[in-house]
């Protein structure tokens, strides 16, 4: 069964303006279709911004509306620790917008890059082969939720 690991900052919740358009209902969707056995949200912050994510994800009713359950929010002070969650959770599927992130996730089966403006930015890093593109929520819910064992597109 797959695991799926989600970014918060740019992926579910846009620091600026709200919620990335699609987020909730692509996470509800992605909860229903029994597709995971988990789902988690790893996030990179400081400890001001752990309290602030976590209080912005309640206030919309994340928890709620998707059914993810509270208890599978993870922060981690530095990027490079996302690949330390990865291996603890069993995370086999991880949404990321941050190239540099995608960088250090080599040991996770498929890896989704969201959010077309950071793709740009991809050719400072290594990147695995393993790292699909997509410009919105829209694009990659049906790539996520296709049959389990399916790689992502090229």
């Amino acid at each position: 069964m797959r695991v799926l690991g989600v970014d918060c900052a740019g992926v579910i919740l846009n620091p600026c303006i709200g919620s990335v358009p699609g987020a909730f209902d692509s996470l509800r969707e992605i909860v229903r279709s029994g597709q995971f056995e988990k789902i988690y949200i790893v996030s990179q912050v400081n400890p001001l911004g752990r309290i602030a994510f976590s209080h912005r994800l309640w206030l919309r009713g994340l928890w709620k509306y998707t059914g993810i359950p509270r208890s599978n929010l993870y922060f981690c002070r530095y990027r490079s620790e996302k690949s330390i969650f990865c291996k603890k959770l069993g995370i086999t599927d991880f949404i990321d917008d941050t190239p540099e992130v995608l960088s250090y996730l080599g040991d996770v089966d498929r890896l989704y890059a969201l959010n077309i403006k950071k793709i740009n930015q991809a050719d400072k890093y290594q990147l695995p082969k393993n790292v699909a593109f997509f410009s919105s929520w829209k694009e990659l819910l049906p790539q996520l939720l296709a049959t389990s064992s399916a790689a992502p597109k090229e």
